[in-house]
């Protein structure tokens, strides 16, 4: 009964690690990058809003999900904080720079700032403002009465 068990568990462990090296299967990578001086940023990967992104530690770490590494062998990653006083940084991500690490008996392919991420603060005339750019105002016209009797 245990060689049948033993053979049953080799053979599906076979199968399945020939599942995993297959060529067509998508793979997907992680990028892990350390916030200094702001928590919480916007995330734009190749001049597109992304949404698949995750914060840890108070929103220090950001982890940028889901980038398919069969279709684009680098990443623009662009980092926008909330804060107007600050500037937006852009990162660039090589398809090399991606390795496999284990989480518990899963693989994942993470590639991981050299190190923390600081954003400039922004020039003034970059300063965004919430209304957008200001219209210049028309000239008043005057309103009430007039100023004497009218002529006759």
């Amino acid at each position: 009964m245990k060689p049948l068990l033993i053979a049953l568990f080799v053979t599906a462990g076979l199968s399945s690690v020939a599942h995993a090296d297959d060529p067509a299967e998508e793979r997907f990578g992680e990028f892990h990058v350390t916030l200094k001086n702001a928590e919480y940023c916007k995330v734009a990967v190749n001049g597109a809003e992304w949404t698949a992104t995750e914060f840890e530690r108070n929103g220090k770490l950001l982890m940028v999900k889901a980038l398919r590494l069969d279709e684009v062998s680098s990443f623009d990653i662009e980092l926008t904080p909330f804060s107007p006083k600050l500037a937006p940084v852009t990162i660039t991500v090589e398809e090399k720079e991606f390795r496999r690490v284990r989480k518990g008996r899963v693989y994942y392919l993470i590639a991981k700032a050299a190190k923390p991420v600081t954003f400039p603060e922004a020039k003034p005339d970059e300063e965004p403002t919430p209304d957008g750019p200001k219209k210049p105002e028309p000239p008043e016209e005057p309103t009430g009465p007039p100023d004497g009797p009218p002529d006759l």
